[in-house]
């Protein structure tokens, strides 16, 4: 394998947790990205070279192979120049793919929960002592706050990407399939060409694989029932046949959820994790599944999740000011955004105020009536304007959309915010002491949250 790599768009959280794992192989690297960030910073400092701004003169004279992320376009200066000079290119998922070929591979599948979940997997075996290659889509504190680390062990746990497709290009040992529901229509059109997409992954598992899926997911049932695979099951429900199901789900006294576990009739013992949320247990309970069929105990499963204290971006706690917690999560389809709700509802007394920024165009015009109905859950609802994610406006779409629909459905404490200092204003004159600030959206929306942060503390003297 070539030695000197080159990632075009290295900072994606995506990229950069590859040319991680690629530093630490020893390959040297060399990436360019629009904008610095928390990520290229971190690459720069452990020894790649990476410059901002594309330029062609960015890939170096020894490069020998290149790797562009997918958000990069064909007409990409870099791309170009790489064609011209005739080195060997590829999509971000057939390096994973390459990475995934030398070990004992674990992909994590689904519309939702696919981050959390196999963080989960990576703490439990890096804590089980089993070290552990882990490459996911955030931030996680049991590997030092990074995306990426290279294990000496055997196991391999990655993300596998649905959005664009490219999951297809990745063979795994083991498929953990948290769910699967209607999104990135931009690609597949429909929910029919998911369900085939997803079919297809699981095709793919080698003769002596496994797959770890969620039998309280519809179309999870469907698919287990039309290809023959050796699968290991789990839902928040017993079900017929399910493997892995709870009883008796809460959340204790500060707020963490906990849940007895059951496997095909038995009660294996109590679950606590240190975040909330049944959805939560839920991932967990597939790590769980996963954990013992590798030959864990569930003792060993659960004291290996007892360490993940979550993910960046997923359910975290940015800070607390005048009696106010400003938590942060990616939510940005229905499910999530249901789902989180329903996990702050859980482990806040008072009001919960909660701002959105839709993600995409495409996904709003689609979804904007199960949006409404999702922060129709919160007793005070602000909408921010669409992230684009380079996607061109559509004419009649905007996040007025979300706003009336759900002033029809009865929601009428929902405001909507052309743009972060406007809604930071009302945030500053609404949010009061005793509620939860909660922040959702898969684009620069955190920014808000820690705007928040800053001027109440300068507001307060804190």
């Amino acid at each position: 394998m070539e030695q000197n790599l080159h990632f075009i768009g290295i900072g994606g959280i995506g990229m950069s947790a590859i040319a991680n794992i690629m530093l630490g192989m020893g390959f040297h690297i060399s990436g360019s990205d629009v904008k610095a960030g928390r990520t290229t910073l971190a690459l720069q400092e452990q020894g790649a070279d990476v410059r901002i701004g594309h330029d062609a003169a960015n890939i170096p004279d020894d490069a020998q192979v290149v790797v562009y992320s997918s958000a990069v376009k064909e007409d990409n200066v870099e791309i170009i120049e790489a064609k011209r000079r005739g080195l060997p290119i590829y999509k971000r998922a057939e390096m994973l793919a390459y990475l995934m070929s030398t070990k004992i591979s674990v992909g994590v599948a689904g519309a939702h929960g696919k981050t959390t979940t196999s963080a989960m997997i990576g703490t439990m075996l890096q804590f089980c002592g089993l070290d552990p290659t882990i490459i996911i889509g955030g931030m996680l504190p049991a590997i030092g706050g990074g995306n990426a680390k290279a294990g000496s062990g055997d196991y391999l746990v990655a993300e596998a990407d649905e959005s664009d497709g490219t999951f297809l290009l990745l063979h795994p040992s083991i498929a953990v399939v948290t769910n699967i529901d209607s999104d990135h229509l931009d690609h597949y059109q429909n929910l029919e060409n998911i369900k085939t997409a997803f079919g297809q992954y699981l095709r793919q598992l080698p003769a002596h694989g496994f797959a770890v899926m969620n039998k309280g997911c519809p179309i999870c049932r469907e698919l287990m029932e039309q290809i023959p695979i050796d699968y290991v099951t789990y839902s928040l429900d017993e079900a017929d046949g399910v493997d892995y199901w709870i009883k008796n789900f809460g959340h204790d006294a500060d707020g963490c959820a906990c849940a007895d576990v059951y496997y095909r009739g038995k009660c294996l013992g109590r679950l606590l994790l240190r975040i909330p949320g049944r959805h939560n247990i839920s991932n967990a309970l597939a790590a769980i599944a996963f954990g013992r069929r590798i030959g864990l105990d569930f003792a060993q499963c659960v004291a290996g999740l007892s360490h993940f204290t979550g993910t960046g971006r997923r359910f975290e706690l940015l800070g607390q000011v005048d009696g106010v917690r400003v938590v942060d999560d990616y939510a940005h389809h229905p499910a999530e955004v249901a789902a989180t709700i329903k996990a702050a509802r859980d482990v806040t007394e008072g009001r919960l105020v909660a701002v959105f920024q839709p993600h995409r165009y495409t996904r709003t015009q689609s979804m904007y009536q199960a949006f409404a109905q999702a922060v129709s859950a919160a007793d005070v609802t602000v909408i921010s304007e669409i992230y684009p994610a380079f996607e061109p406006p559509i004419p009649g779409v905007s996040a007025r959309l979300i706003v009336d629909a759900a002033r029809k459905m009865g929601h009428n404490n929902i405001s909507y915010a052309a743009d972060m200092d406007e809604a930071l204003s009302y945030l500053i004159r609404e949010v009061r002491p005793g509620d939860l600030l909660l922040i959702m959206g898969a684009g620069n929306i955190r920014r808000l949250g820690e705007d928040y942060l800053k001027q109440k503390r300068r507001i307060s003297g804190e």
